[in-house]
């Protein structure tokens, strides 16, 4: 459930258009290109139904910088 509220395929192109790709992981691809890429699932309604078995999720997010554009990434994620 969480890996669906954070995938980046979701919110990326908003927060920063044609200027960025994808990651494979929790990490920017600079910082960490695995062998093995996260695969972000994007059912919602699976998700719903995990929190729903397993109780009340409680997400923060933390971001490095407090540029306009890592404030727009949080925007778009609480938004999912």
């Amino acid at each position: 459930a969480v890996l669906t509220a954070i995938n980046p395929a979701l919110w990326v192109k908003d927060a920063f258009g044609e200027f960025a790709s994808l990651s494979k992981s929790v990490y920017p691809n600079v910082m960490l290109d695995p062998v093995n890429p996260i695969r972000f699932p994007t059912d919602f309604e699976a998700a719903k139904a995990a929190i729903a078995k397993h109780g009340a999720v409680n997400l923060v997010i933390g971001l490095h910088s407090a540029a306009p554009s890592y404030s727009r990434i949080a925007d778009l994620m609480i938004a999912q």
